[in-house]
This record gives structure tokens, sequence and C-alpha cells, in this order.
């Protein structure tokens, strides 16, 4: 949905980047998921033959967490103290929906 002229006026985008430890701390996040992303991506099939229709996160240390919903990768993520943006979480699904529109 398109924030429209009356309400992107009220919104404070400063402050908005101020509590998410300002510009360069997002750039930094943005760059960490997207290495996150690629390693997943390169280890997509391996991670697919291991793990077949389980969640998989891929930590930043190389450590993989699975099971068998997304709410279980969670609740592990959280166990262990990790940051849940610390992770890239997919599902490993060997039959996946195809969509034509």
């Amino acid at each position: 949905m398109a924030i429209s002229e009356r309400n992107a006026s009220s919104i404070d985008f400063a402050e908005i980047v101020e509590k998410m430890g300002g510009a360069e701390n997002i750039r930094e996040d943005l760059r960490s998921f997207s290495r996150r992303t690629e390693r997943m991506d390169a280890r997509l099939g391996e991670l697919k033959e291991r793990y077949p229709d389980k969640w998989v996160a891929l930590l930043d240390d190389g450590d993989i967490i699975t099971a068998d919903s997304l709410g279980g990768v969670l609740k592990k993520l959280d166990e262990r103290g990790i940051p849940r943006r610390g992770a890239v979480v997919k599902l490993m699904e060997t039959n996946p929906s195809v969509i034509i529109i």
C-alpha cells in the first residue's frame, strides 16, 4: 500500500532511522542479510537433500538449525539466544507448489 502525501508528512523518518541504529547500521544489516541469503542459495541443493521438507536456519557461523515447522526453528533460535535477524530460514520443499498467473 502506498503512503499518501498526507500520511507521509506525519511520519518522522529520521526518528525511525535513529531507532534502527542509524543509516550505516541499516546498510550493514542489509549487507549481512544479502551475504546470508547468498550462502543459503549456494547450499540449497545440499540442504534440500539432507533436510527434505524441513525448515532450516543457516546461521552466520555456518551452523544449521532444523525443525518440522517455522515455529520450531524460531523457538530453537530463541532458546540459543540467537537474534532472528541473524539467520536465514527457509522451507526445504521437495515438491514446491507451482502457481500460474
